[in-house]
């Protein structure tokens, strides 16, 4: 069996065929990105770009999955504690949302969850086993106090406030990096325990929160 080819003008296809043929190659753009070694800033910048499309693929660079947890919580554990929960051992005082506290300063919506306890009780960095995790320890002027920072290897980021001990640097997952403490604008003793998902403060999950305070996952 033959087949032939036949060239096609592109000054004779018609106004709609055009149109189709701009569409297709937008849509091909969008999904296949290559990315030029021209600097670290802009891999990092069209990669970023990939992943908020759902690109799975970059080819010519570094391969971009879409983001998965790599330590994926049971499902009793995966939702947001209310408040009067118990978490290993600590009663939640404040979980996340609209509040008010009476307290000059304190937010009226709250994007954290608070676990009561003593000043210094210990707080674990949160990351799979052997896993190593950069904390980053500062002071935030505003409510927060001694703050520890961290992101995990799966993507996910961390922030312990109010802390009356911090220790900065790399550590493995599980070891104690804060002491929990009163510090900022707070009502008494306790750990306030942030999550973010990108850039976007979400709901911290029970099965993180376990984790946070023992140790070890859920």
């Amino acid at each position: 069996m033959q087949i032939s080819a036949r060239r096609i003008n592109y000054s004779d296809l018609s106004a709609k065929t055009k149109w189709d043929l701009l569409t297709f190659s937008s849509m091909a753009i969008a999904f296949v990105i290559y990315i030029t070694p021209l600097s670290s800033l802009a891999q990092r910048f069209w990669q970023q770009l990939a992943l908020n499309s759902g690109i799975r693929f970059v080819p010519g660079a570094v391969q971009i999955d879409e983001p998965t947890s790599a330590a994926p919580l049971p499902k009793s554990l995966k939702s947001s504690p209310q408040k009067g929960d118990i978490i290993a051992g600590y009663q939640v005082t404040s979980p996340w949302g609209s509040r008010n506290t009476g307290i000059p300063g304190a937010s009226t919506f709250h994007e954290g969850v608070d676990l009561g306890m003593p000043i210094g009780t210990q707080l674990h960095v949160i990351g799979q086993p052997g896993e190593k995790v950069q904390v980053r320890c500062w002071q935030d002027s505003g409510r927060g106090g001694l703050v520890a920072s961290f992101r995990t290897g799966w993507g996910t980021e961390f922030d312990y406030l109010h802390l009356s001990k911090c220790q900065p640097g790399e550590h493995e997952s599980g070891r104690i990096i804060a002491l929990s403490g009163n510090s900022g604008v707070s009502s008494g003793p306790h750990a306030h325990i942030t999550q973010r998902k990108g850039r976007s403060k979400v709901p911290p999950q029970s099965g993180y929160l376990w984790w946070a305070v023992t140790g070890s996952k859920p």
